[in-house]
């Protein structure tokens, strides 16, 4: 199976608008033998890569791994460009991409794609639009939380993302969503 997740550039696209132009930015793979959670942090603590609270995510059951190889093209979208000019949260922005024919990541992209990712541009996010996992990273309780491939000070990571609302006006997060390829006849 592949899929291709889109890269939609802004300067190249209206706010909403579903001709928005697709460019394969990354090409990854799933299912590359890391079989468990544990596999995939000690991978990412190996390489300096594992922000607080990514262990606790890569725990949990909604955590799976692909069984079989799969190649997947990246690519991401502000929330911006999918026509929030206030910003939007995040199961506004899921909605819309859904409308678009876009569909959410399994978990397994987010650390693959820090895995294999490793020339990101200084200060750049991109947000895995994916099912959220019940996070307890800080003592106060379970948060829901998706994975943020980040650069921040020069670090490459994989963090966990809290925030449920994200403003029009920030180019620093891109979110990951997957476009599947369209059957060859």
């Amino acid at each position: 199976m592949k899929v291709v997740i889109f890269f939609m550039m802004a300067s190249l696209a209206t706010a909403g608008d579903v001709g928005v132009a697709r460019t394969v930015w990354q090409t990854i793979k799933l299912g590359t033998g890391l079989k468990t959670g544990e596999d995939f942090y000690k991978a990412l603590k190996e390489n300096g890569f594992a922000a607080e609270g990514v262990r606790n995510m890569l725990g949990k059951p909604e955590f799976t791994v692909a069984t079989k190889e799969t190649e997947v093209d990246l690519v991401a979208v502000t929330v911006a460009e999918l026509g929030f000019k206030d910003g939007a949260d995040r199961k506004d922005v899921y909605a819309k991409a859904q409308q678009l024919g876009l569909q959410l990541c399994p978990a397994e992209v987010g650390p693959q794609l820090r895995l294999q990712y490793k020339f990101q541009h200084h200060e750049t996010g991109f947000i895995i639009g994916m099912k959220p996992i019940c996070s307890s990273v800080f003592s106060s309780g379970d948060y829901l939380a998706v994975f943020d491939v980040e650069e921040h000070n020069s670090n490459l990571l994989l963090a966990p993302y809290f925030e449920s609302f994200c403003s029009a006006n920030n180019w620093f997060y891109k979110w990951v969503f997957i476009l599947p390829r369209k059957a060859v006849k």
